[in-house]
């Protein structure tokens, strides 16, 4: 699956580079995408209140906790980053395309079977 996606889309990402990229439309795609995802809303909803001290001023409480989650994702989004840079032209191969597709299927059918036997033993 990967493979022959990555294959397909080798002359697109040439394409992609030989034109250029508009930072400031990627800008704003991220900032659509973040302001969309419901799982920082989930997060913050549901974790920061434990972290709320009511006898304090809670919009420093707030501006403190909001800023280290972003420093946090911005240190852990730029990790992916440069993960991704350094092993993009290494999954690009199809040979190493194709055994990532193996490797990831057997993990996700092996996770799949430990889910379901507990629901038959219990039944």
């Amino acid at each position: 699956m990967i493979a022959s996606h990555v294959t397909q889309n080798k002359s697109n990402n040439a394409r992609v580079l030989e034109r250029g990229t508009n930072h400031n439309r990627r800008f704003y795609s991220g900032v659509i995408l973040a302001l969309t995802n419901p799982k920082p809303i989930v997060f913050f909803v549901s974790i920061y209140p434990q972290f709320i001290v009511l006898n304090s001023t809670k919009n420093m409480q707030l501006l403190l906790l909001g800023t280290t989650f972003m420093i946090l994702s911005l240190i852990i989004l730029n990790v992916y980053s440069i993960v991704s840079n350094m092993t993009v032209g290494k999954i690009l191969n199809e040979r190493r395309a194709r055994i990532f597709n193996v490797i990831f299927g057997v993990a996700f059918i092996v996770l799949g079977v430990l889910l379901i036997i507990p629901i038959l033993i219990n039944a």
